[in-house]
């Protein structure tokens, strides 16, 4: 099978290898580093989101490591690449990591011997770690890897500590390096960009003054993770500054022999993210930004921006003259000012936001390397598609092109792979899988369980009891089997695990060991021969959440133990076999619009043999390529639509459908069914297993400049218009003394805050052509941030050669357009433009009497159509308009329901070459998760409806994410019922309808309520007499929370031993229901925790759990418990120490406000015996302890309650009935009233 080599392991290559796999490629990928992850790994987090960098890369990583047909070499160095007959052959020679990745457990046994400390890669020297370490607690792969340049064993021949105390004797010191060649069909680049070294720039004191730090210093130092836990220390005393600046554009954006005449890109952004970062950790500091031009021209860029601006922090525009010492370590920072004056202003600590470097690692190795590289030095891209290279068979991907962000490397990643895709015509065959049959575990089979608890080498054992665990398990019910393993994840114990199920008929399987993020898929693919499913095992995580954490509470930590395993036996009894299911694939394809990006999809799934419905809304294609002129990089877009047009008219995969509206869209990724009305055609309808969404932008109308008062006041398109006919160009500009551009004309604003992206570039490549036909032409460039990012800064700096004048203006003082009478040399009166502007160095108000404005107008979307196809398709709009992706780093180009995707101006403005790279990376991305196969398997918990106790009601409907129930009727004895119906193959198992449905109608398999009820009620201890010791429940998601606990076992942090640990899915799973039900059995805390806000893996789960929280907080404290027993946060995987801290206050909370000694009944469903009349009341009501309480969808709503908040819900479209027998108000929407009365 064909074979891709990926050279270069961070966010791209990870992306391109995730796709190319996904279509059944073989993938093998040379890193020459210690892990996978590139300087994604050493980030913090991530901007304009806030999310944790590793949240946006772990699960990356870890589906990564789990594709066998991906083989990873890590601290390769490429000796050689030869091409021929279409084959690549790479020489790689692998360094020694010194330690068995097969062998290794990660157990951290020699780290704690070894004794000598180093300083990591971009660290300061404060931030050390040791010579044998993970690069990373997420690293892939994920073992200890030797520095032997700080190893005292390579430098004195002495030491061999680690070596001698490994259980596994996966250390060997002995090993050494060796050859190895890979044939392959194709070359990805993906080597990214290094940083640049701001030593040889002595006026700014790096490595010679100790504060003064870069930006990816400043980076690990807040990393929750890094050594200083996420403090920011300044580097010569270790406290805490008062006053932080960042220097922008340290060896970007200069023309000089140590700097590099390029934007970055990202520097800007990271500036602005690190120092909201700083004020987090640092609340009264100050931080100040120096810049030239603020870059944030990414998507959600511009608020972040402004919002650093309102939460206190400085920007100062200026060029940094020198920084010298100060008395106190302090530092001197000399800055000239726009005005010409120079300022003086003293910091505790200095950051440099240095650039990128290209890489030139593969220079010496190509035969032609004149042909790869560009004049910066970047990898050479092909036109208008950067992710393929001049020489055929070799593609390139992130910041081996240029500098990118994570999303754009993500994208190119996808676009590199669609390219080798595309190129090789390759499909998979999905038909031939045949999945397990499922072993001795029909529903109605008893749950035999079988217990093997890991001894971890000692990292376990050393801190707990395992015999007294494994006596305690053997006496639970359902428990065949109990055992003792040294390494649970080994070889050998993995034999012993299948031995015992196979004698002894085990079906279900509970792993007390390590966490399920590292390790579940292990003892998953392990099992599957043998016919049980995923959906079969459990780990109790008794190492990173308990043997690790609690080291001084031996006893608390023997008895957390055992209710560790008994929560997870009660899991596993519960659990409801998962029959695998396999869906067949329509492979083809419906694209919405038909411009650019609509036409370039299609032709790349038309040459892939998908039959492709191309449909637009307007009787000829092309969109607003039809009035643009021509790209940065130099394509003409008359050409470019011309070509394009005929391809796709003339394909014989291919069918256009112009003048035509998408009315209805239904089905599931794989199956969809669309109706389209046509003007030609009338209404037909299409079946096709793929939608993308590429409808485009348009230009913003200007309400401000005199726009439509004067036939010389255009927008950029309207002079793209004349540009077009070289005629009327000639015959306009010819004439021209002076033209004025204004720019960021609609963009920027309140009411449309986000930054479009392209005028900037647009304007400064207008001008230069400007200046070609009319050299004498005075040109006014009137810009608020110049944002020629990447390499389009080059033609700024040629701009500004040629004359061009650029005139910076704040919007207190924006030009003034005005139209005067003048009269010309003859005599004759005529009408004239006159703008007024304030000159940036002296303040003075200046004239110019131009013969044209130019209007950079913003790119808009069309608010009512995409109003109109989002509720169509179930795909929401950001705040702007624009469609919204699923994951604006993880899912870029995928939307919330799968199977629907988004490329070009639909989801943001963005230039052609971009434009370019999404939508390939669409078709990757479609291609290898759906069109590639036959079938879709389906082998997951999803959600499942219980038809005798569902009712139809519809709550549930609105509240999932993902468009996947949907309401039905039947007839049952002459009656029409009506129940719920789940789109199985759009369903993620997130659980949050679970927790919305009044009647336990719906579950998702091991997350059921009447599970997590079970759990509880088997951790439920009498209450000692002694002392008060708090006795808390925690629920975790999954993605965030969970994983934040797991790193703080990771680092050892402490924290109390009696909280007990549930994990979910998502915090919208947790039913209001099993909260009260805790605290009613003798519970004295609960704590939900989950993603951060917008970070939510299933788009809104944490935000209906936020819903949630007033409501639970009303009935406990109408019952006579403490709200305050309840707490509702969050935290990222990466915020172990947040962690720990929430836990920690909320023990020492429940403490003070002493044992929970109320209880109250459980709720039961109305009877005659607690309601006078149950006809009178809707369906969707519960009682509890003589109390009427009606569930709106989020919340129980009780007389208290009610009362308290009516005015609010009679605002909201709610109405309040009272009913007066039981002085009870109950809560109805409108239309449950009418359904109820009809």
């Amino acid at each position: 099978m064909s074979k891709i080599c990926i050279i270069g392991g961070g966010i791209a290559g990870i992306q391109c290898a995730l796709d190319l796999s996904e279509a059944g490629l073989n993938v093998i990928i040379v890193e020459s580093g210690d892990a996978l992850g590139g300087i994604s790994a050493l980030l913090d987090k991530t901007f304009p989101t806030n999310d944790c960098s590793m949240c946006t890369l772990a699960p990356k990583l870890v589906d990564l490591s789990q594709r066998p047909n991906v083989e990873i070499l890590t601290r390769a160095e490429i000796n050689g690449i030869h091409a021929e007959e279409g084959e690549f052959t790479i020489a790689v020679t692998l360094n020694p990591r010194f330690v068995d990745e097969k062998k290794c457990i990660s157990c951290g046994r020699c780290e704690d011997v070894c004794p000598v400390f180093v300083t990591p890669q971009g660290a300061t020297h404060t931030l050390r770690k040791k010579a044998i370490s993970i690069p990373f607690p997420q690293a892939i792969p994920n073992s200890f890897v030797l520095n032997p340049k700080a190893c005292l064993y390579f430098l004195y021949g002495s030491c061999k500590k680690c070596e001698a105390i490994c259980p596994t004797k996966a250390i060997n010191l002995e090993e050494t390096k060796v050859g190895t060649r890979i044939k392959a069909q194709a070359l990805v680049i993906a080597t990214g960009a290094g940083l640049f070294d701001p030593t040889p720039l002595k006026a700014l004191g790096y490595k010679t003054l100790p504060n003064v730090i870069t930006n990816l210093e400043m980076e690990l130092m807040l990393k929750a993770t890094g050594p200083t836990g996420g403090k920011v220390l300044r580097p010569s005393d270790r406290k805490e500054p008062q006053s932080v600046a960042w220097i922008q554009c340290v060896g970007s954006r200069m023309i000089a022999p140590l700097t590099r005449p390029f934007c970055s890109d990202t520097c800007c952004m990271s500036s602005v993210k690190e120092a909201l970062n700083t004020k987090e950790v640092c609340h009264k500091i100050v931080t100040d930004i120096y810049f030239l031009d603020l870059r944030a021209h990414q998507k959600g860029s511009e608020i972040y921006y402004q919002k650093a601006k309102a939460l206190g922090v400085n920007f100062i525009r200026s060029r940094i003259c020198s920084l010298d010492w100060a008395p106190g370590d302090k530092i001197e920072l000399r800055a000239r000012r726009i005005g010409g004056t120079v300022e003086s202003r003293t910091y505790d600590l200095v950051v440099l936001a240095t650039g990128r470097s290209p890489s030139q690692t593969l220079k010496q190795f190509l035969e032609q390397p004149q042909k790869l590289y560009d004049d910066f030095g970047f990898i050479a891209t092909k036109g208008e598609e950067t992710f393929k290279t001049p020489i055929g068979g070799i593609y390139a991907c992130g910041s081996s092109t240029s500098p990118k962000s994570i999303p754009h490397s993500v994208i190119e990643g996808s676009a590199a792979a669609g390219a080798v895709i595309i190129n090789m015509s390759h499909k998979s065959d999905n038909s031939k899988y045949e999945h397990p049959s499922t072993l001795n575990c029909s529903q109605k089979s008893p749950a035999k369980i079988g217990v093997f608890i890991c001894k971890c080498g000692g990292n376990i054992s050393d801190h707990l009891p395992v015999e007294s665990l494994k006596q305690a398990s053997l006496l639970l019910d359902g428990v065949e089997h109990c055992e003792i393993v040294e390494f649970a994840c080994s070889k050998d114990a993995l034999s012993i695990i299948k031995e015992q199920i196979k004698n002894k008929g085990l079906n279900r399987i509970v792993v007390a060991a390590c966490s399920p993020h590292t390790h579940e898929a292990t003892f998953q693919e392990a099992i599957k021969p043998l016919g049980l499913g995923p959906w079969a095992i459990s780990m109790a995580n008794i190492r990173n959440h308990n043997a690790w954490v609690h080291k001084s509470q031996p006893i608390l930590a023997e008895e957390k133990a055992k209710d560790q395993i008994r929560i997870e036996i009660e899991r596993v009894r519960k659990l409801k076999p998962i029959a695998p299911k396999q869906y067949p694939v329509i492979k083809e394809v419906l694209i919405i619009g038909g411009g650019i990006s609509g036409m370039k999809c299609a032709i790349d799934f038309a040459r892939l043999g998908f039959p492709v419905t191309l449909l637009e809304k307007e009787k000829e294609l092309g969109g607003n390529a039809r009035f643009v002129h021509k790209t940065w990089r130099g394509t003409f877009f008359k050409q470019l639509l011309k070509d394009l047009t005929e391809r796709v008219q003339n394909h014989p995969k291919i069918t256009v459908l112009t003048e035509a509206k998408l009315l209805t869209h239904t089905g599931r990724a794989g199956s969809f069914t669309s109706k389209i009305e046509t003007k030609e055609k009338g209404t037909i309808v299409i079946n096709h297993g793929v939608t993308v969404v590429a409808t485009g932008a348009k230009e913003f109308r200007p309400d401000e400049y005199l726009y439509g008062d004067s036939k010389r006041i255009l927008t950029h398109l309207e002079l793209d218009r004349i540009l077009n006919s070289k005629e009327d160009a000639t015959k306009i500009i010819s004439k021209a003394k002076e033209i004025a551009f204004i720019q960021c004309v609609g963009s920027r604003e309140e009411n449309r805050p986000y930054c479009s992206r392209v005028c900037c570039t647009h304007t400064i490549m207008t001008a230069l052509l400007l200046k070609e036909i009319n050299p004498a032409l005075d040109i006014f460039i009137f810009y608020r941030q110049m944002r020629t990012y990447g390499l389009r800064e080059k033609f700024f700096l040629e701009a500004k050669k040629k004359g061009v004048h650029m005139i910076p203006f704040s919007t207190d003082h924006k030009p003034i357009v005005k139209k005067i009478l003048a009269m010309d040399e003859t005599g004759q009166v005529s009408t004239k433009l006159k703008l007024s502007y304030q000159d940036p160095y002296t303040n003075q108000i200046l004239k110019l009497y131009p013969d044209l404005v130019i209007l950079a107008s913003a790119i808009v979307p069309d608010l009512r159509d995409n109003k109109e196809l989002s509720d169509i398709l179930g795909i929401p709009l950001d705040e702007e308009g624009f469609f919204k992706e699923a994951h604006l780093k993880l899912r870029p180009v995928e939307t919330i329901q799968k199977g629907i995707f988004i490329t070009g101006l639909a989801q943001f403005p963005k230039e052609l070459d971009e434009t370019f790279s999404q939508c390939s990376a669409v078709v990757s991305r479609a291609t290898a998760s759906i069109l590639s196969k036959d079938t879709l398997l389906l082998d997951t918990p999803i959600a499942r409806v219980i038809k005798d106790k569902c009712d139809g009601c519809g709550l549930c409907v609105d509240p999932c994410p993902f468009r996947a129930i949907k309401i039905i009727e039947y007839i049952f004895k002459k009656e029409v019922k009506r129940t719920i119906e789940i789109e199985e193959a759009n369903c993620t198992g997130c659980g949050i309808c679970v927790a919305t449905c009044p009647k336990e109608g719906i579950e998702v398999s091991g997350f059921e309520p009447s599970t997590i009820l079970s759990q509880i009620d088997a951790i439920i201890k009498e209450r000692n007499n002694g002392d008060f010791e708090p006795y808390i429940l925690g629920f975790l998601c999954h993605w965030c929370a969970y994983a934040s606990a797991d790193l703080a076992g990771a680092h050892k942090i402490e924290y109390p031993a009696n909280v007990r640990f549930i994990r979910v899915m998502c915090t919208g799973t947790v039913n209001p229901n099993i909260i009260v039900y805790a605290l009613s059995r003798g519970i004295d805390g609960v704590i939900v925790l989950g993603c951060h806000p917008g970070e939510c893996h299933y788009h809104k789960g944490n935000l209906v759990a936020l819903e949630r929280k007033e409501t639970i907080e009303l009935i406990l404290e109408e019952y006579g418990i403490s709200p305050e027993r309840y707490l509702l946060d969050w935290c990222s995987s990466g915020q172990a120490e947040r962690f720990v801290n929430i836990v920690t206050e909320f023990v020492e909370k429940i403490k003070d406000l002493g044992p929970n000694t109320h209880t109250i009944t459980t709720f039961q469903p109305p009877t005659a015996n607690n309601l006078k009349d149950e006809r009178r009341y809707p369906p969707m009501t519960r009682c509890f302890d003589g109390v009427l309480y009606y569930w709106d969808g989020h919340r129980y709503r009780s007389s208290k309650s009610a009362q308290r908040s009516l005015k609010k819900h009679l605002d909201k479209g709610f109405e309040v009935k009272l009913i007066p027998e039981e002085n009870v108000f109950l809560i109805y929407t409108r239309k449950e009233i009418n359904d109820h009365l009809n």
